[in-house]
């Protein structure tokens, strides 16, 4: 520690609590009044700071000795622990100069309206309590949770509800996340670099920004009207007939400007949301003391982890109300029943008003805290900080120069794209892991959300919560974070392992099995060629005898006359494609793999998000003092344009080769979705995907602590301690 200046005019007022230093400690206790003093040593450059000593007020005499700053117990050139100082005592006219500032903000910065908490000029002091890190983590998890909750809890919940009331096609909706991704990408270096200059301030208009785009993306419902539900032929079940044939029903295309209100909401939210993960972390590890900052980045990024948790609560109510509230006097639906459309507007006014919640606080918050300076000088001590480069003053003109300079960087390259190739599989896992659930172990789509949840949300929030806690406990430098990173990403790699458990497949009659008496696969057959039957809508039904699933009654020759129900299920008999009874819902084949699955697959989510805070960390420290949020910002670009842009393309291409059955539109016969897969090359595609990305993970973050090297000016230490033991007092 830089030893620093202390001017105290009254020993009665020193303050207990503070604890600068903890090896420098002076002993001073005059006869007479306590004098000013000013202590300063000639080896070390002028201290920018107070720093306080602590005294004996209970001793007798008065001392001229104190711990030697230079003293190391494992320096063999430094053995003097107590060395002798010479005092001055300074004049009355030097008195109460200045006071040392506490980390709660009192004294002199504390007075300073730079450090205060409030709204410009208004800065009432019933409000200054909440002028404290703890307070700032406090809002910055709200936020969190409000963008996690839109983001991705309520818009997963609401898309099949968009789809239906505006005739959207499932890609037609996956544009939205791109368009949002995007847009988070572009702004990321932009907010990353400008928005060093305030950090809480860029934060709160970012979610100001959000709460307007959640509102415009909920403004189509208000122009499109009341939704009308339609009317539909039945054709589930065999109609025989000669003569007639069964003609689809196509419907219109959704008007150009409700897609482009859809993509402008998507985009602001995007924009609003870049300062929540490029600022918000650099800022907790600019106003926390090391160890502390890691720690409270894993509490937030827990605490963002239960938004989507939450989205999908509220989703629930949500959708088990009609889009218009209540429905049309003729129309007695369900939630259950396939035309049934939910409130999904509801869904994001809901996030709206929780995003402003935190925006007003945020606003606040002063650029730094009163502890800001004490907090700078404890960080410059460590062995892994890079000084400020003092050349970049965060304007457009020294953008370039701060993007070679990162470029450069070999650690934080590597850095860079193992967070790349993390958000790959991340966003790959995330849009296909409830569809494989449900694939592989024969569960409802509803049940499939509820195990993925319990699955994804503690596993995600205590890996990246015991990630923070590790590196706080153990105080852990750059290069041994790295090291443990690498060591989390290769379990990691290993768990991926989870996914070649799964069971065995459907056999779907017309999918993958001919019918009887044919040998070619086709959804049409002899037994069912004058049943008008339709390819809609996907109404399994299994054949209780030889376990085959068929695409619908009518497929299976079924008509709605000949029903019974055993055991409160719907049967059909008098089947004229199949023998024996067929019960309503596909075929479930016996399987009790799934809570081997479940424990192998948590593992997997919690060892691949525990590494999310060490990489934050390490993405921190291997660049100057300064340059965090733009290093943050540039690391978006990898992270969304090389991850989760072309995860879900990447990863359903691929999912889409095991596809054995598809949905067909009826009036352009194009494939839209995949009805039922090969279970088998579903889970060895995502395995081969998950691995690659995993092992690449572990590969960059590997040659991350490989190439990183402490700093030089802290590697020497004959440089920080030079072999002397005087100090000198002199007036001020």
């Amino acid at each position: 520690m830089t030893l620093g200046s202390c001017y105290r005019s009254n020993m009665e007022d020193f303050e207990e609590d503070d604890h600068l230093s903890d090896n420098y400690t002076a002993l001073l206790v005059n006869e007479h009044e306590p004098s000013d003093f000013y202590i300063t040593d000639p080896r070390l450059p002028p201290p920018k700071s107070p720093i306080r000593f602590e005294f004996d007020r209970h001793s007798s005499y008065r001392t001229k000795r104190m711990e030697n700053p230079a003293y190391r117990k494992d320096s063999p050139d430094v053995d003097e622990r107590n060395i002798q100082v010479k005092e001055t005592v300074l004049p009355p006219s030097h008195h109460k100069k200045s006071v040392v500032s506490s980390e709660n903000g009192s004294s002199a910065s504390f007075n300073n309206p730079h450090y205060r908490y409030g709204w410009s000029k208004l800065t009432p002091k019933l409000l200054q309590f909440m002028n404290k890190p703890v307070w700032f983590l406090v809002f910055l998890c709200v936020a969190g949770v409000a963008q996690g909750l839109v983001v991705t809890g309520v818009a997963f919940t609401i898309l099949t509800s968009i789809e239906k009331q505006f005739g959207f096609s499932s890609s037609h909706v996956a544009l939205f996340g791109t368009v949002y991704d995007t847009a988070y990408g572009i702004f990321c270096v932009f907010i990353g670099y400008v928005g060093h200059r305030h950090k809480p301030r860029f934060l709160g208009y970012g979610l100001i920004i959000m709460a307007c785009g959640a509102v415009l993306t909920s403004v189509p419902k208000y122009i499109i009207g009341t939704y009308d539900v339609g009317t539909e032929r039945d054709t589930d079940f065999c109609r025989f007939s000669v003569t007639s044939t069964h003609t689809p029903i196509c419907g219109g295309s959704a008007e150009w400007y409700y897609t482009l209100i859809f993509l402008a909401g998507n985009a602001m939210i995007g924009i609003g949301a870049t300062p929540l993960y490029v600022l918000g972390p650099s800022h907790l590890d600019e106003i926390t003391h090391r160890g502390q900052n890691a720690l409270y980045t894993g509490i937030f990024y827990a605490c963002a982890a239960l938004g989507p948790a939450l989205g999908f609560i509220i989703g629930l109510p949500i959708l088990n109300t009609w889009v218009d509230l209540e429905q049309p006097a003729n129309s007695n639906l369900t939630p259950e029943d396939r035309n049934w459309v939910g409130a999904w507007w509801i869904g994001y006014l809901v996030g709206a008003v929780i995003m402003l919640l935190p925006a007003a606080p945020m606003l606040g918050f002063p650029k730094l805290f009163p502890n800001a300076e004490k907090v700078k000088q404890a960080k410059s001590e460590l062995e892994d900080t890079i000084e400020e480069d003092k050349n970049l003053n965060h304007n457009f003109k020294s953008v370039w120069p701060a993007t070679k300079s990162l470029l450069k960087n070999i650690p934080f390259v590597c850095i860079c794209l193992a967070s790349a190739t993390e958000s790959l599989a991340i966003g790959g896992f995330s849009t296909f892991f409830s569809k494989f659930v449900e694939t592989q172990f024969h569960v409802t789509s509803g049940s499939s959300s509820l195990y993925s949840g319990v699955i994804i949300i503690p596993g995600a929030a205590g890996g990246m919560f015991l990630g923070g806690f590790l590196i706080n406990r153990y105080k852990w430098n750059c290069k041994q974070i790295l090291r443990a990173a690498s060591m989390m990403a290769f379990v990691a790699a290993v768990c991926v392992a989870s996914t070649l458990i799964g069971c065995k497949g459907r056999e779907v009659v017309g999918g993958d099995l001919p019918y009887a008496n044919s040998s070619t696969i086709s959804l049409q057959s002899g037994c069912n060629e004058y049943c008008q039957c339709s390819i809609r809508y996907y109404k399994p039904v299994c054949s209780v005898v030889d376990q085959q699933t068929y695409f619908s009654p009518c497929h299976a020759g079924c008509s709605n006359n000949h029903t019974v129900t055993i055991d409160g299920e719907k049967h059909f008999q008098n089947c004229s494609c199949v023998a024996s009874l067929v019960k309503d819902g596909r075929c479930t084949p016996e399987c009790n793999l799934f809570p081997l699955f479940f424990v192998c697959a948590f593992l997997m989510m919690f060892f691949t998000f525990m590494n999310n805070v060490p990489m934050l960390m390490a993405t921190l420290r291997v660049v100057p003092e300064g340059q965090g949020s733009f290093a943050m910002g540039f690391q978006q670009i990898f992270v969304r344009f090389l991850g989760f842009i072309p995860a879900p393309t990447l990863f359903g291409s691929l999912i889409d080769k095991s596809c054995k059955l598809w949905h067909e539109d009826e009036c352009t016969d194009s494939k839209t979705s995949c009805l039922e897969y090969e279970n088998e090359d579903f889970r060895y595609y995502l395995f081969i995907l998950g691995a690659v990305t995993k092992v690449l993970t572990f590969i960059f973050l590997f040659a991350a602590y490989k190439t990183y090297t402490l700093p030089p000016n802290k590697r020497d230490d004959s440089v920080r301690h030079p072999r002397t033991n005087q100090i000198t007092v002199t007036e001020r």
